[in-house]
């Protein structure tokens, strides 16, 4: 990292790592910002209006069962994308059956590393999810930070590094291989980790501040702390999902920011890189509340396409006089996409005659389509056409 790359207005200070190394020690937030410059305006308004908006449609869903699956099926899509910018590269059905098998029982080694991963990052979802809205409600706070990076860093690279603590040993961002001398950006040292965090925490439960700028201040300041040895890009999406979340009034997980970063990934490092050498808080804040808009906006149509979805198989079973209990399999294939004969056996206790007759019903609607469809003997199945409004 350079000095001089870094101007009179970099929001923080350079400081000097133990190698002699410059390192940048980000200021406490908030920042001075002008809320009223026109294009920073129109991007919060259009965050805010696309939410607002996909919060009613979510409120208009009477079935609390359909709206659960569909926040489940988008957080599997959102742990996929938020690990491919890590370049963690693994399919939807890759990924549902590997969650498969880890219900199941089956013991981690035969699960393909890379889904490991990625099934983590949904499990630190479902966790984090759990703090905010569970009886025993927890703030988002560092005691919750380090639990998600924890259970993000089970059994996987970056196991032994440490994990739910924040480092203790100085870090880098750079091309693979590359020293620290010759790092990208180099973020404070170790012992300016723990101040730095307790300063974010502080500022993450203020409440006079608007959820959507305090979301995108939050993501880069917890990305210039780079707290953790490792998993630090994947835990601070991790906080945009549960921000938004907690504070944005919504019911279920249902905006997830990685699609937007993958696509942008390039604009996405440069611009919080330019934040810490030129404290261009304006176009970073004009690109992540873009994202915010463009992925409720996104959110939005698939939540109406899969609940038109839901009511034309609806209809289907009732046209076809299929029995009533297909009616409560539907949601829970909603929920589980990929399924087979032994699953329909447990979910709805019936036996194995019956549950090949329930089959027949799901395959004549086209709601399940044989996973391997050029094997004569076919023992599990998938739902594509949902799976194809999700991708």
């Amino acid at each position: 990292m350079r000095r001089e790359d870094f101007t009179e207005r970099m929001p923080g200070r350079l400081v000097t790592t133990a190698s002699g190394n410059p390192a940048f020690l980000p200021s406490p937030l908030p920042p001075k910002l002008d809320l009223g410059e026109p294009e920073l305006l129109d991007s919060l308004l259009l965050a805010a209006e696309n939410v607002s908006a996909l919060g009613q449609a979510a409120n208009d869903i009477r079935n609390s069962a359909l709206i659960a699956a569909i926040s489940n099926l988008r957080a599997n899509i959102e742990a996929q994308m938020s690990s491919r910018i890590e370049g963690i590269e693994t399919t939807i059905t890759d990924l549902l059956w590997a969650y498969r098998q880890e219900r199941r029982g089956s013991v981690t080694n035969l699960i393909v590393s890379r889904n490991l991963e990625v099934l983590n990052y949904l499990h630190a979802l479902r966790i984090g999810q759990a703090r905010l809205l569970g009886s025993d409600a927890l703030p988002i706070c560092s005691r919750l930070i380090r639990e998600l990076h924890a259970r993000l860093m089970q059994d996987v690279r970056g196991a032994t590094l440490d994990p739910g603590e924040f480092r203790r040993v100085q870090n880098s961002i750079g091309r693979s291989g590359a020293s620290e001398a010759d790092s990208i950006y180099t973020p404070p040292p170790p012992q300016e980790v723990a101040p730095a965090m307790s300063e974010l925490e502080k500022f993450i439960n203020r409440d006079d501040i608007n959820i959507f700028v305090k979301t995108a201040l939050v993501h880069y300041q917890f990305e210039a702390i780079h707290p953790f040895s490792d998993g630090n890009g994947r835990v601070g999406r991790l906080l945009v999902t549960l921000m938004l979340l907690e504070g944005s009034r919504l019911s279920q997980p249902l905006i997830y920011p990685s699609a937007y970063l993958e696509e942008h990934r390039q604009q996405y490092y440069e611009l919080l890189l330019r934040v810490s050498t030129q404290g261009d808080w304006h176009a970073w804040l004009v690109f992540f509340l873009k994202g915010i808009a463009s992925q409720a906006s996104s959110a939005l149509e698939r939540v109406g396409l899969l609940r038109e979805l839901h009511g034309h198989y609806r209809e289907q079973l009732v046209r076809r006089n299929a029995p009533i209990r297909l009616e409560r399999l539907l949601d829970h294939i909603f929920s589980n996409p990929l399924i087979g004969q032994p699953e329909i056996m447990e979910h709805l206790g019936v036996s194995r005659t019956t549950a090949f007759r329930y089959m027949d019903h799901l395959l004549s609607t086209g709601m399940l389509e044989p996973l391997h469809p050029q094997q004569n003997n076919h023992r599990w199945y998938v739902a594509r056409e949902l799976l194809n409004i999700l991708e």
